[in-house]
């Protein structure tokens, strides 16, 4: 893995056919993630973002429409992100490290939030699964 090599607007293929690929890119520019941990890491990232998603949505006919496709590639895109901020995550044993710490935990939850909606969404379920006893 090259670290601050320039990112190429590559195209993440998607092992499931009916599904789209996701250009690496798109991971930087919706997401706002920093170019500079190298493409290889990137496109390792969507990879497994998209091995997530695709089991969830397995009885969601394809391909998708093209409003489907779009919470696809978002799901995709901030389950890579909470991905990268997991494995970025800088704990030390000061209070400010154990803060950034918590904020890089509360920053994966949110992004796993949007994933689980966009998953809905797909799947056509209700966002909320809570049910009351």
């Amino acid at each position: 893995m090259l670290v601050h090599a320039p990112v190429e607007n590559s195209l993440v293929a998607n092992v499931q056919s009916g599904l789209p690929s996701i250009p690496v890119l798109d991971l930087k520019a919706v997401t706002r993630v920093d170019s500079n941990m190298g493409e290889a890491f990137l496109v390792e990232k969507i990879r497994h973002a998209m091995d997530i998603i695709n089991p969830q949505i397995k009885d969601v006919p394809l391909p998708l429409n093209e409003s489907k496709e779009r919470f696809y590639v978002r799901a995709v895109l901030h389950e890579a992100a909470a991905l990268i901020s997991e494995d970025n995550a800088d704990y030390d044993t000061t209070a400010s490290g154990q803060d950034r710490g918590d904020t890089v935990t509360t920053k994966a939850q949110k992004l796993r939030r949007i994933v689980n909606h966009c998953v809905a969404d797909i799947t056509g379920k209700p966002r909320n699964r809570v049910r009351l006893i």
